[in-house]
């Protein structure tokens, strides 16, 4: 019972005071999971982070639920899912009854501007770490498709979608390759 209410508590505070997403929420659960309770470590961390952002759905939802479902089974999964759900979904309810009053006020404006720059330098640290837990394991494909990812994405600005295809074109070329090998 005492892990039910640990969970639904660490994943309504994370809900509450994360902004941005899915990228956002994995620095958090690695704060609450990983290195306070270890729950499990970075290398899971990682594992069930890379089969969030590959499953259908927001990112944060199925981190949580995975970690969730790591820690309590699938009533951990429950309840960590109703705790990430809850704040977003009163924060909009909220933000909606007063949003014409909301976007008039400049301050309400700065705020939000802030909280992007703020968001942008979470998403940064995640990469930091993920880049470091990389080069510790000397997978030399992977550091090279995230060097890739940022220049295709921010400098020449090709969209995800042909990224993602170069990918899986990738891929399946390197299945094929080790195949031959074999």
């Amino acid at each position: 019972m005492k892990k039910y209410l640990w969970l639904f508590l660490v994943n309504l505070w994370i809900s509450t005071f994360t902004f941005g997403g899915g990228y956002i929420v994995i620095p958090m659960i690695r704060k609450f999971y990983v290195e306070q309770h270890h729950y499990f470590d970075e290398e899971e961390l990682l594992y069930l982070s890379t089969i969030a952002h590959s499953s259908p759905g927001a990112i944060a939802i199925n981190i949580v639920a995975l970690t969730g479902l790591h820690v309590a089974g699938v009533i951990g999964l429950i309840i960590s899912c109703i705790a990430a759900i809850l704040p977003p979904f009163f924060i909009i309810f909220a933000i909606y009854t007063i949003y014409d009053l909301l976007i008039a006020t400049p301050m309400i404006v700065m705020l939000l501007q802030g909280m992007q720059y703020g968001v942008v330098i979470i998403m940064l640290d995640f990469v930091i770490d993920l880049w470091k837990s990389l080069s510790k394991k000397g997978d030399v494909v992977l550091l090279v498709l995230v060097i890739v990812t940022l220049f295709l994405s921010v400098y020449m600005q090709l969209h995800i979608l042909w990224i993602l295809t170069l990918y899986i074109l990738f891929i399946i070329f390197d299945v094929l390759r080790k195949q031959r090998r074999l």
